[in-house]
């Protein structure tokens, strides 16, 4: 089992064997697991960095297909950087120009062409990807939602609340106490505890 200092990276040389990428994420899913009961935020570094490495790597770690070009979109290897960038610097401020440097693009031609992939701009994806991580460490940590925000990438709880309720349709306290009562509902260990 990985500690949280040492969680393995998956190997970046072009044509790296997919076999070996895939027994990383194998086992840093089995660490998280195991840390679930114990440790939950060890776990939520474990899977989050199984999930960062399934979707640098794309569907090819499993296989071999390569991952479909849309048409004045951008390359395959384009939205893997563009996307690991977002995750590791989520809780930063990140812009459509430091985007488009990462994958060597003009900032007008990176947005029209993101959005032809995404569906949406830079922008709104972000948004979009910090609300994700916000609902993430909400469901893994008992952090309050000022916190939460913060390390989500908001500026504070109010923004965090703003662009939650717009995106999920309720503020970020009622879905995690929804969420919360869900969860104890569904495990029989729960209300006998």
């Amino acid at each position: 089992m990985y500690s949280s200092e040492t969680l393995p990276t998956a190997p970046r040389a072009r044509g790296s064997n997919a076999r070996e990428t895939a027994q990383i994420v194998v086992e840093l899913l089995r660490a998280g697991l195991e840390a679930l009961d114990t440790n939950r935020e060890a776990a939520t570094r474990h899977l989050s960095k199984a999930r960062l490495i399934l979707e640098t790597a794309g569907p090819s770690i499993f296989d071999g297909a390569a991952v479909g070009l849309v048409p004045g979109g951008l390359a395959p290897w384009q939205v893997r950087r563009v996307k690991a960038y977002i995750e590791m610097n989520i809780d930063k401020p990140v812009t459509a120009k430091q985007l488009s440097a990462v994958v060597r693009l003009g900032p007008r031609h990176f947005q029209r062409a993101f959005k032809k992939c995404f569906g949406v701009g830079p922008h709104t994806f972000v948004l979009e990807r910090r609300v994700q991580r916000a609902q993430e460490l909400m469901l893994a940590t008992d952090e309050p939602l000022c916190q939460i925000a913060l390390a989500a990438g908001f500026a504070d709880q109010s923004h965090l609340t703003k662009r939650f309720q717009y995106a999920v349709g309720i503020t970020p306290s009622v879905w995690r106490r929804h969420r919360k009562e869900d969860c104890e509902t569904q495990d029989p260990f729960a209300r006998a505890a």
